[in-house]
């Protein structure tokens, strides 16, 4: 568990920590990303100090509220189920 990142190769750890809790893998169709460690993307989404998005094809489908108090797993959830076809 990295409290802090002190670098980019410990936010790209926290990624792959995310992923293999998370259970995603190739199979999975789905990508994950970080922000540089200047956190350019992170000024441009207005996401700090988090905040939860689903991009395809160059468009925001899912833009959540800012967190952690304002974000819904439960939303991003829905949305995700809702949305996105999975494969068994």
């Amino acid at each position: 568990f990295i409290k802090t990142h002190q670098n980019i190769k410990d936010r790209l750890d926290a990624i792959k920590i995310l992923m293999e809790m998370s259970n995603i893998n190739q199979e999975s169709q789905i990508s994950l990303y970080s922000d540089a460690f200047d956190n350019h993307t992170n000024y441009l989404f207005g996401a700090w100090p988090e905040r939860l998005y689903v991009l395809h094809n160059d468009k925001i489908l899912y833009q959540g509220q800012n967190g952690p108090s304002g974000y819904s797993i439960p939303s991003l959830d829905y949305f995700l189920k809702k949305n996105v076809p999975m494969t068994n």
